[in-house]
C-alpha cells in the first residue's frame, strides 16, 4: 500500500510541472503587449526585432508548443512511466526556475512587469526550488546533475524562446 501511495504522491508532484507551465504561459501570453523590451537588446542583436515584442496571436502560438511539449513529456513520464521523461520533466522544472529567475532579474533592471512575474514569483520560483531540492535529497539524482542540469538551462531558454516566436511569426504570417 506505501508503495503505491509514494508512486501516486511522485505522481502528482510531476504532473504539477505542465500546469505550472500551463498557468505561466497563460500569464505570458494575454499580457505580452505590457512587457518592456530594453533598446540595448536591439542595438546589441538588432535581427531580434521582428520577434520581440511578440505579437498576441505569435505569443500565443509559440507558449501554446512549448506547453504541449510539456504536457506530452508529463503524460510519458506519468502515465507511460518512462524514466527517461521523468528525467526531462526534471530538467523542464529546471529551465522553469531559471526562467522565474530571469523574469524577477529583468523586471528589476527595466522596473516595469514583465508577463510571467507573478507566476514566476509566486508559483513557478518556489514550486520548482522545492521540487529540485526534494530530487536530489530522495536520490533521483545528484547534486551535479542538478548544477549542470541548471547551467545547460540558461542558454536554452533564449534559444527555445527564439524558436518558438519564429515559429509562431511563421504561423502568424501564413494566417494572419
Amino acid at each position: 500500500m506505501a508503495a503505491g501511495s509514494n508512486r501516486s504522491t511522485e505522481t502528482t508532484f510531476l504532473w504539477m510541472i505542465p500546469i505550472l507551465v500551463t498557468l505561466h504561459n497563460l500569464e505570458e501570453t494575454f499580457w505580452i503587449e505590457e512587457a518592456a523590451v530594453p533598446d540595448a537588446l536591439f542595438n546589441f542583436l538588432p535581427a531580434l526585432s521582428s520577434l520581440f515584442p511578440p505579437s498576441v496571436p505569435q505569443m500565443a502560438v509559440a507558449t501554446t508548443l512549448l506547453t504541449l511539449l510539456v504536457w506530452w513529456v508529463a503524460y510519458s513520464a506519468c502515465i507511460r512511466q518512462r524514466a527517461t521523461d521523468v528525467l526531462l520533466l526534471h530538467f523542464i522544472a529546471g529551465v522553469l526556475f531559471i526562467n522565474a529567475i530571469s523574469h524577477i532579474l529583468i523586471s528589476l533592471i527595466s522596473l516595469h512587469y514583465q508577463p510571467g512575474l507573478i507566476t514566476a514569483l509566486l508559483l513557478n520560483l518556489p514550486y520548482c526550488l522545492w521540487f529540485l531540492k526534494r530530487a536530489v535529497q530522495t536520490g533521483a539524482f545528484h547534486r551535479k546533475q542538478l548544477n549542470t542540469m541548471l547551467w545547460v538551462a540558461i542558454p536554452l531558454i533564449p534559444i527555445l524562446s527564439l524558436l518558438a516566436h519564429s515559429l509562431g511569426k511563421g504561423v502568424e504570417l501564413l494566417f494572419g
